[in-house]
């Protein structure tokens, strides 16, 4: 999901406007993406057999830097999801079109390989 995307298929949105719900989004769930940044973690952590070894406070601190560096890798997808759609209900009444089709959604490496595989 991106700014440019939801602008492109949901026309009460800008650009600048869809990427202010995703952050305010993120603020919304931020909490329960730390949350799930450290069980995931320590789940990890025990399955390798290094469950003994793990410090929940170090990761507790390292989740907010790891949210920060990195958003689209660790804000929960679907709770993100749900939260942007949530804000855009509330502004505009209306449901946030996510799954229509944009130029913004294609990934040249993605393509690369359908490309590679689907000759």
């Amino acid at each position: 999901m991106t700014a440019k995307h939801l602008a492109a298929v949901n026309p009460e949105l800008d650009e600048t406007l869809a990427a202010e719900m995703i952050a305010a989004a993120r603020e919304d769930v931020r909490a329960d993406c730390i949350q799930k940044y450290v069980n995931g973690r320590i789940a990890c952590e025990r399955q390798a057999g290094r469950g003994g070894k793990v410090n929940a406070g170090e990761l507790a601190v390292l989740a907010p830097i790891a949210l920060a560096d990195q958003p689209e890798r660790y804000y929960h997808g679907k709770l993100t999801m749900a939260a942007v759609k949530r804000r855009f209900r509330d502004r505009f009444g209306a449901n946030l079109k996510v799954q229509e089709a944009s130029e913004h959604l294609a990934r040249e490496d993605l393509q690369d390989e359908a490309r590679r595989i689907f000759k």
